[in-house]
């Protein structure tokens, strides 16, 4: 088989094969990482849209209690939300 690689028309033809399944390998290999990484794409997409979800359903909540007179230390408490948004949320709702 080496014999036949080194001689012109069998070289040539072998190179050509060679070239054209490493063309196509790297196609699949380009297609599957591209398909791979919409699917990572799509489940970090996911994680986040839960996430800003999360967060905005306990802006919503804490409004709803600072329109209810509860004080920023209840609300700090009955949320996930930390002072200082409890305070920006407040003045936000004044404004």
């Amino acid at each position: 088989m080496e014999k036949l690689r080194d001689t012109p028309t069998f070289g040539r033809l072998f190179r050509e094969i060679e070239e054209e399944a490493t063309k196509k390998g790297m196609e699949k290999g380009m297609k599957q990482g591209i398909e791979k990484g919409r699917q990572e794409g799509v489940e970090v997409g996911k994680e986040q849209g839960i996430k800003q979800g999360r967060v905005e359903a306990e802006r919503n909540f804490a409004t709803k209690l600072l329109e209810r007179n509860y004080s920023d230390e209840e609300i700090t408490q009955l949320t996930s939300l930390n002072m200082e948004e409890v305070k920006m949320l407040r003045e936000s709702l004044e404004n």
